[in-house]
């Protein structure tokens, strides 16, 4: 296992990470986004995350962190709610998308805060071709 990945099973060491679909309404449902939340000593943050591969299922809290670091990274790239929508070809209600957008952006300000940054290891390629860091987390 790579130096990577062991950082990022440190991290998630140091909370935990549920799979929460009580407030995921149709809308996010119909587009593969999944809610996780994030609990640690003295606090807890609750992100909605694209994912198209329901990687989130697997009861792996290494792999549901690696989720919320790629989706608040496609966010920071994006810009903008508009432009995250956009890269998820989502037409929900502007309003909606906003919501969500600024919610991850304030609860990873928190997880931040609280146990520092997401150790990032896996590439978009990765995710998408389940090659190297991303083959190997969802085979825990």
């Amino acid at each position: 296992m790579g130096e990577g990945l062991q950082k990022l099973l440190k991290y998630a060491s140091r909370c935990t990470i549920s799979l929460d679909q009580t407030g995921v309404d149709d809308v996010l449902a119909a587009k593969s986004m999944a809610q996780l939340t994030v609990t640690w000593d003295g606090g807890s943050a609750t992100f909605v995350v694209d994912d198209e591969y329901d990687d989130t299922r697997k009861d792996v809290p290494a792999l549901r962190l690696a989720l919320i670091r790629l989706t608040i990274g496609d966010m920071a790239e994006a810009g903008s709610s508009a432009r995250w929508a956009h890269t998820l070809n989502w037409t929900g209600a502007a309003e909606d998308v906003d919501a969500y957008y600024q919610n991850n952006l304030a609860a990873y300000e928190r997880l931040r805060t609280a146990l520092g940054n997401i150790p990032d290891v896996i590439t978009s390629y990765d995710w998408q071709l389940n090659a190297g860091d991303a083959a190997a987390l969802r085979a825990l």
